[in-house]
């Protein structure tokens, strides 16, 4: 009770509003054929990795759009003003590549990276008028224009907000506890079963056992090394974290039936936060709110 605990917010930037704005823009942009590679087309390249002797090692294609552009200044400064059906010749240099261009095979690196612009397309955004909303979503919704858009474009990132700060607050909370007060001994037996409940998530995820073993081969033994400690990392911290919790709730007297198959997401988080800090911004009374958290946070200090 006498950690410091900040409340979380789950306030909207009209700049965010923007982005979101613009990606879903994005999902329903048309592509015309054009020949000049700019910031605002999407481009299909093919990739050659030769060595010395011009032998090809590897080859496949990436595509150039927006994503890339925003990411990395490479991708502008290399092929901006560049043709379809042109042909860049680029020395092979991991340092200055971004990762997507570099090979996998690590140990017989090529000499040149020759990228041929196989299509150029202008990607063409459309104008969220009141016709083109009833068109792309429904007759029936309660969005009517790019206005009422923007609300509930607004509604939904602070929803998404909250659920993600709140994840966040609580992590950093349950890391607090550990690191001054508890200390957790997992059985060994009991990783393993939950690492073993991860492994055939991600199976089902892929759709098949097989599926996930041609993903890891994929990958160099390094890579693939890594992967799997991952997994491995994950399970043990998240059993800590179910220890962890379940000893705070009880210590701070909070009802937590973790058998309800039924509870609402993240009902736990949400629990603990009610009791340490006060209601959750998300709610209807959001002045109430504030005069809730400076009240119980002296509460619990006391």
């Amino acid at each position: 009770k006498k950690e410091s605990i900040k409340p979380i917010s789950t306030k909207v930037e009209e700049k965010e509003i923007d982005e979101a704005l613009h990606n879903l823009k994005r999902q329903y942009a048309d592509y015309q054929d054009t020949d000049k590679l700019e910031k605002d087309t999407v481009s299909k390249i093919s990739l050659n990795f030769v060595n010395k002797k011009g032998e090809t090692l590897e080859k496949w294609t990436s595509y150039i759009g927006e994503p890339e552009f925003n990411e990395d200044p490479f991708w502008e400064k290399t092929f901006v003003g560049k043709k379809k059906g042109d042909v860049i010749d680029i020395k092979y240099d991991e340092k200055k590549l971004p990762i997507v261009l570099q090979v996998k095979d690590k140990e017989n690196k090529p000499e040149t990276l020759k990228v041929t612009i196989s299509d150029v397309k202008k990607q063409i955004l459309p104008d969220f008028t009141p016709e083109t909303i009833e068109k792309l979503f429904w007759k029936q919704s309660e969005v009517k224009d790019e206005k009422q858009l923007r609300e509930y474009i607004k509604d939904q990132l602070a929803v998404q907000k909250e659920q993600n700060e709140l994840i966040k607050w609580v992590e950093e909370y349950v890391s607090k506890i550990r690191e001054k007060f508890m200390s957790v001994i997992i059985p060994k037996t009991m990783i393993d079963e939950e690492f073993k409940s991860r492994v055939h998530s991600l199976e089902h995820r892929f759709g098949s056992k097989e599926k996930v073993q041609e993903y890891m081969k994929s990958m160099t033994e390094e890579q693939a090394k890594d992967f799997v400690d991952s997994i491995q990392k994950a399970s043990a911290e998240s059993l800590e974290k179910f220890f962890i919790l379940n000893k705070i709730t009880k210590q701070l007297g909070l009802n937590i039936n973790w058998n309800d198959k039924n509870q609402e997401p993240l009902y736990v988080e949400k629990e603990l936060y009610s009791k340490l800090v006060g209601e959750l911004p998300g709610g209807d009374k959001k002045e109430s709110s504030k005069k809730t958290t400076k009240k119980t946070t002296k509460k619990e200090e006391k």
